[in-house]
């Protein structure tokens, strides 16, 4: 479907504005607080980037992560989550210091966090239809702010996942010798040489698939 000029120019430029825009209100934020602390104006001024920057390198190297199959980034996802909120709660904390609203204090808040889902959003636009499904979703960090403990037994299940699947290309990739090694090891009769029957392959399937006959 072709766009139109007007939405052309904001799927451009409009996610690069949200972000610059919620980048300037965090920085000058935390470095208002830093200041507030009577820390140095060198260590006030790194406060944004070491926070906010952590935040969205992290993001884009979960995202990175979510191209691979069967991967899922989860400690560059959990990395994100973590500094986006330490932002977050430290610009609510300045609105606090500074004895403003509680309006003002989550507008302050949510700026980091608004420039983090304009970049996800954005990029997850860009690569859409170019990732290969994954057998489980990945939480997004909306759900994680409303449904924490919904979003950590989807991922621990996307975990799982993962382990199976990899656990199943061992055992797929077992060579013939392995097996038979196996089978010979554990009091079982087979031959040198030759295929192995495939009740045999059964029993060795079954033995090792929660991981007892892997190295």
């Amino acid at each position: 479907m072709k766009q139109s000029p007007v939405e052309r120019v904001i799927s451009t430029f409009g996610w690069l504005l949200v972000i610059l825009a919620g980048v300037v209100i965090s920085s000058w934020s935390l470095y208002s607080l830093a200041r507030e602390g009577r820390l140095p104006v060198g260590i006030a001024a790194l406060t944004g980037l070491t926070y906010d920057g952590l935040a969205f390198v992290s993001s884009a190297q979960a995202m990175a992560w979510g191209r691979v199959p069967n991967a899922y980034g989860i400690g560059s996802r959990l990395a994100m989550l973590f500094a986006a909120g330490l932002s977050a709660y430290l610009n609510y904390q300045h609105g606090e210091v500074m004895g403003v609203s509680m309006p003002v204090s989550l507008m302050l808040a949510s700026a980091p966090l608004a420039g983090l889902w304009a970049l996800e959003n954005h990029v997850r636009f860009l690569a859409r239809g170019t990732g290969k499904r994954l057998p489980l979703p990945k939480p997004e960090m909306i759900v994680w702010l409303l449904f924490p403990i919904r979003a950590w037994k989807l991922l621990r299940a996307a975990v799982e996942t993962r382990l199976d699947d990899y656990r199943a290309v061992r055992l797929t990739n077992a060579s013939t010798e392995t097996v038979r090694d196996w089978l010979r090891s554990n009091g079982y009769q087979v031959g040198y040489s030759g295929p192995i029957p495939s009740e045999l392959r059964s029993i060795y399937a079954k033995a090792t698939a929660n991981g007892g006959g892997l190295s």
